[in-house]
């Protein structure tokens, strides 16, 4: 078995569509459930969806957050990082297994564009001859379920 096929922390290697759709999903629930345990356990505060839209505050900026927002959101960074790490590298080994550059991998940090990104990498079939890329069986049966199955 390729291990490096299931390190999340390397940028080396390729990534087909269906684990990096799975893993990507699986990953987004489990930080928003970590960010609405800490957020309404630890801070006190409601959690939703679109707080990761809008600021958890009706301050105008940066400058002008209270202290509880700072903690707030200085623990949601701090908590997001591993998560915002094996998202770039698995973003980046889906982009080399479809034969894209790298450096496309900056769409993962913007709002709302990153969320079509996700959907386009999770749909585009791998390219042919991606290096540590498996594709499924061809024929009636390996067809039907590539189209059923990313």
């Amino acid at each position: 078995m390729d291990k490096s096929k299931f390190n999340f922390w390397s940028w080396r290697g390729t990534i087909d569509r269906g684990p990096y759709a799975l893993i990507g999903v699986i990953l987004f629930l489990l930080k928003h459930n970590i960010d609405r345990l800490v957020a309404t356990g630890i801070f006190h505060r409601p959690w939703s969806l679109f707080n990761y839209w809008v600021p958890p505050t009706q301050a105008a900026g940066i400058l002008t957050l209270s202290n509880p927002d700072i903690k707030l959101l200085a623990t949601m960074l701090a908590i997001s990082l591993p998560f915002i790490w094996v998202g770039v590298t698995l973003t980046v080994r889906r982009l080399h297994a479809i034969g894209l550059p790298a450096w496309l991998a900056v769409i993962f940090f913007l709002p709302i564009v990153n969320l079509v990104f996700f959907v386009v990498l999770s749909v585009v079939p791998s390219r042919e001859g991606a290096k540590g890329v498996t594709h499924r069986p061809s024929g009636r049966l390996g067809d039907f379920l590539a189209r059923l199955i990313p």
